[in-house]
């Protein structure tokens, strides 16, 4: 194994040491290394990163809300 192989690799091993991952984003696919950097979704109980809200949200928006025509909006009588 030649010297700058083994050097990377250990360099690689302890980077991941220090940052171990505590899950993988449901939506990217990517790890998270902090929980500042993850969200969970209440209704799927999906984990994402926070900077892939934007678009989980857009593409999972029906099944995290419905259209008022699901709803009679003529009847708030509740």
């Amino acid at each position: 194994m030649n010297r700058l192989y083994r050097e990377y690799s250990e360099e690689s091993r302890d980077k991941i040491r220090q940052n171990p991952v505590i899950a993988y984003c449901d939506h990217c696919g990517f790890a998270i290394y902090e929980s500042d950097d993850a969200l969970t979704v209440n209704d799927t109980e999906d984990i994402i990163h926070s900077d892939c809200w934007e678009e989980y949200a857009i593409e999972h928006m029906f099944e995290l809300t419905k259209r008022i025509s699901d709803d009679d909006p003529l009847d708030r009588d509740n």
